[in-house]
């Protein structure tokens, strides 16, 4: 008695909810990132988000699900979403230590980032809250198409004569390489590499030539195909070889001395083409 105390800090440490061991939700992963690409055509990835109520009494309920935009529009619709454990659908009541998987699926449609959020809307003891999630998927893959629409005529070539190499473009919209392979039936007298270099992101350069040792008018179809071209690419071709040699009947003229105001009678010479 009348002994005077020194005072005391006290400090109270409590989970979210209506009290110390309270209600609190736990989100296992806090975000989801796929460490490998996934293919635009055919590739999926799955990720599991565990939703758990690690406090000691009490529960909360998650009243809904739903995956929204991040930074790029429309990517949400990449990703989908299943829930099993505690509950199979929405609203879900979490007792302490119970648990809801949420089992992700990423099947993209672009290439690139394709990032979105994965949104929890819960209720505890203190009112309405949401929990957010981020994640984070890549789209890989190649997609060919001609620029502009081709048509490749080399008109009238000399026979054996090399014809003025003509060009068109290819472009790889995606972000890794592809192949693909040219043909044509008939082939001759084109020329053209049946297999292109690995197509690297961006545009390349086909290159075509006309030969034919013997005349020929030849049209025909450029076919491009590859395993990233669902359907085939087409360049119509053309190329008229001829035989444009020319002789002369005389082969040379010899009008000797002609003095000023002679009339001279006139040559005929006759130009025959070769073959």
């Amino acid at each position: 008695d009348g002994i005077a105390l020194p005072p005391v800090d006290l400090t109270c440490n409590a989970a979210s909810g209506s009290g110390s061991g309270g209600p609190v939700l736990t989100v296992d992963p806090p975000n989801v990132t796929l460490g490998t690409p996934v293919e635009v055509t055919g590739g999926t990835a799955n990720a599991t988000v565990e939703l758990a109520n690690g406090g000691m009494t009490g529960s909360l309920t998650t009243t809904s699900i739903q995956i929204v935009d991040a930074a790029v529009p429309g990517a949400a619709n990449d990703w989908t979403f299943t829930q099993d454990g505690q509950c199979p659908l929405q609203p879900c009541a979490l007792g302490p230590t119970q648990k809801l998987n949420i089992r992700l699926t990423f099947n993209p449609s672009g290439f690139n980032a394709r990032p979105a959020t994965l949104l929890v809307n819960y209720t505890d003891p203190d009112g309405s809250k949401q929990a957010s999630i981020a994640l984070d998927g890549d789209g890989v893959g190649a997609a060919v198409q001609l620029i502009g629409a081709p048509s490749l005529d080399f008109g009238v070539v000399p026979i054996s004569t090399q014809a003025m190499q003509l060009t068109f473009k290819l472009q790889n919209l995606g972000n890794r390489t592809t192949s693909v392979a040219l043909s044509a039936t008939p082939k001759d007298p084109f020329l053209f590499s049946m297999d292109l270099p690995m197509l690297d992101p961006g545009e390349t350069t086909v290159t075509v030539g006309c030969f034919s040792a013997t005349e020929i008018d030849a049209t025909t179809t450029l076919r491009i195909t590859g395993p990233d071209l669902p359907t085939q690419l087409s360049v119509p071709l053309h190329c008229d070889v001829r035989n444009t040699q020319l002789t002369t009947n005389p082969t040379s003229l010899s009008l000797g001395e002609l003095r000023v105001g002679t009339t001279v009678s006139p040559v005929t010479v006759t130009a025959d083409r070769v073959g």
